[in-house]
């Protein structure tokens, strides 16, 4: 017997994969997957979004945790930073910031990527603010080669990004790629 199911995510095909806790496990650290065909399926069980699109690296509730938690966007630039210089440190500092150590390597990985294609812009960018000024308030033109290289590989390992789940970040982005949800992690388990 289940209490009730979480949506990590709706794939791209209209697909959900939900969490299912079990009901003897009263402090949720166990849990399995299963797979909806359609929204209206999961919301038949209850079910809860936390992002769009397929699951990955990043879509456990841990990282869902930090991501509720805490904006990491400066201290994500200073992990990429350590993480140009040596890969392990890197590591080690976005699994300082609380993401599991998968999803760890895959925001390191496209720090790393992000100083091989982008690092000649970017090097002029980081203390620059994110974006310019309002109303178009355009991405700096180090995030924008991140958005423009990075950003698709990154969303597909990963799973969960700040935008699937909904969340907002240090980084002004349009409204309509953000996703409309809304978490309350005391309902889920």
């Amino acid at each position: 017997m289940y209490v009730y199911g979480i949506i990590i995510s709706i794939n791209d095909d209209s697909t959900a994969d939900i969490i299912i806790y079990n009901d003897t496990n009263t402090n949720c650290s166990t849990y399995k997957m299963i797979t909806f065909q359609t929204m209206n399926d999961a919301q038949k069980e209850n079910a809860y979004v936390t992002h769009i699109g397929s699951c990955g690296l990043c879509s456990t509730t841990v990282d869902l945790s930090v991501y509720l938690q805490q904006d990491f966007t400066s201290a994500g630039k200073k992990c990429a930073t350590i993480g140009l210089i040596n890969e392990n440190e890197g590591i080690k500092c976005y699994q300082e910031i609380g993401l599991t150590y998968e999803c760890a390597k895959i925001w390191n990985y496209d720090g790393i990527y992000d100083g091989k294609i982008c690092g000649n812009i970017c090097l002029n960018y980081l203390t620059k603010p994110n974006n310019g000024p309002p109303p178009e308030c355009n991405l700096n033109q180090c995030l924008q080669c991140d958005e423009d290289n990075a950003g698709p590989i990154f969303s597909l390992f990963a799973g969960r990004t700040r935008r699937r789940s909904g969340l907002l970040s240090e980084i002004i982005r349009n409204c309509s790629s953000i996703s409309n949800l809304t978490h309350n992690p005391s309902s889920y388990c």
